[in-house]
């Protein structure tokens, strides 16, 4: 039940004190930020301009509707050359994609980067459980899918030892 005592989140209220009759009125905190977040050039006049409402509802919302973006040339430290710049061109819908894993799924070069590694830890995963030795060892049990596996790879029957069977 202390819930019920504890101030309301959304709400921040200031005291203001008259200094005359030392009477204390509580008003409602409100701000409002004005700003371009978007990057776009507009030539309106503030008074022109329409405020918009952002709470903790609406957020996401905004952000999409505002269509931010961010074009930049950064250092390619991917390359060898200290010279090699990657252009990178972000698109930001919601807040989520302020993180890294989204960041880099934007750049294509980041995003070959990853899905490569996402290979190599598949691959090592695999490896590891040990699947690619039984299947090899299963697929070279017979003779005949050896004989499937050479004409398949073009690898040429070993020579035969005078005295020696054939051998698959």
């Amino acid at each position: 039940m202390a819930q019920q005592n504890s101030p309301n989140r959304d709400r921040v209220n200031l005291v203001y004190r008259d200094n005359e009759t030392k009477a204390e009125k509580e008003l409602p905190f409100k701000i409002l930020v004005i700003g371009d977040y978007t990057g776009a050039e507009d030539d309106r006049p503030l008074d022109e301009r329409v405020p918009i409402k952002v709470d903790r509802g609406n957020f996401g919302a905004v952000m999409s509707d505002m269509g931010l973006e961010l074009r930049v040339n950064v250092a390619n430290a991917m390359s060898d050359d200290p010279e090699d710049t990657l252009a990178i061109h972000l698109k930001f819908r919601s807040l989520a994609d302020f993180t890294p894993a989204w960041v880099a799924e934007q750049v294509p070069e980041l995003r070959a980067m990853i899905e490569a590694r996402q290979g190599l830890t598949e691959l090592k995963h695999w490896l590891r459980e040990g699947s690619l030795v039984f299947r090899m060892q299963k697929a070279l049990s017979s003779p005949e899918t050896r004989a499937q596996l050479r004409r398949e790879l073009n690898v040429p029957y070993p020579k035969r030892k005078a005295g020696k069977g054939a051998q698959g």
